[in-house]
């Protein structure tokens, strides 16, 4: 299997306290919180095949991902699509990988992932972590041609979370995410225009501070050497009465 996609999906995962009835001792509670802590979900879009009339053809799955499920946890998984429960345990497992997959694409999903002690505790069937995943559903309107010249559109991601729209509904839409999209796209095009136009004033832009700085500079030159000649010629006159007198 070839995994080319992964998604940024909503993930909560929540501490849940261990029934206060729990028949474990507060050693083994400890020990089991420590597993439970040390499991790791992900979940992610993976490429797969199936074989229809003789033929493999390729498919998309949603997949959720189980690592380090001891023999003293196993996981349930409930969706609100369908309610159907799943439950997975460390001889799912291979070579330490635990994988569920789901192939209902057309619809956004909601996973609620529990983690409870199995019978090789001595408090089996108690839950101590809950985690929910959002699956975002395929997105149909990708295929149209528009989409597929537009794909960096919200409208046009190949899956979304956004409410399913009608045709109608989803062109509408486009349209204004279209307009404003050209809208951005000729006012960048413009700033780049005028900066061709007139590289001279672009040039004074980027360098103004050196310009004022070299202006400062050639003006404090200029009053100093004025200065400088006025203090000898009112010299010169002065010496010029002492020979006098």
């Amino acid at each position: 299997m070839k995994k080319f996609l992964i998604l940024i999906i909503f993930f909560f995962f929540s501490m849940i306290n261990v029934n206060a009835a729990s028949i474990c001792s507060l050693t083994e509670q400890a020990n089991i919180r420590k597993q439970a802590d040390n499991v790791k979900i992900t979940s992610e879009i993976v490429e797969d095949t199936i074989i229809d009339d003789n033929e493999e053809w390729p498919i998309e799955l949603f997949q959720i991902t189980i690592l380090n499920l001891p023999e003293e946890l196993y996981v349930k998984i409930t969706n609100n699509v369908n309610e159907e429960e799943k439950f997975l345990s460390n001889e799912d497992s291979v070579d330490g990988v635990i994988s569920f997959k789901w192939d209902y694409m057309v619809e956004s999903t909601r996973f609620k992932v529990e983690i409870y002690t199995s019978d090789k505790t001595g408090c089996p069937h108690e839950v101590y972590k809950s985690s929910y995943i959002d699956m975002p559903r395929y997105n149909g309107y990708s295929e149209m041609n528009i989409c597929r010249e537009n794909s960096d559109l919200s409208l046009c991601q190949k899956y979304v979370t956004w409410e399913k729209l009608t045709e109608e509904e989803f062109l509408n839409k486009l349209n204004k995410e279209l307009e404003a999209k050209e809208k951005s796209e000729n006012k960048e095009s413009t700033i780049e225009k005028t900066e061709y136009k007139n590289p001279a004033i672009t040039f004074i832009n980027n360098y103004r501070w050196i310009f004022i700085s070299t202006g400062m500079i050639i003006i404090l030159a200029i009053t100093s050497f004025v200065i400088i000649k006025k203090i000898k010629r009112r010299r010169k006159i002065i010496n010029n009465r002492k020979d006098v007198l």
